[in-house]
């Protein structure tokens, strides 16, 4: 994960949601997916997941791009 600043800290895992297209409302209404945050919102096991994601738009332009060659193909 990056770190960022005078102080290098690592950036909430919200916003890390945010970069990967992952909006509030869906990372805000699954604890279960992201974990729970201490206190201080770092827990670290958030930003671990993210660490690890794939960009959620990257997934579906490649999505539709496969959908689309199976579909020529008949498929």
């Amino acid at each position: 994960m990056p770190v960022v600043g005078t102080h290098l800290r690592r950036p909430p895992w919200q916003i890390l949601a945010k970069l990967q297209s992952i909006s509030g409302e869906f990372a805000n209404n699954n604890p279960a997916l992201f974990g729970e945050s201490s206190s201080s919102g770092n827990s670290g096991e958030p930003v671990k997941r993210l660490g690890n994601a794939v960009n959620v738009d990257l997934v579906a332009v490649v999505a539709g791009v496969v959908k689309y060659e199976l579909s020529s193909l008949g498929m």
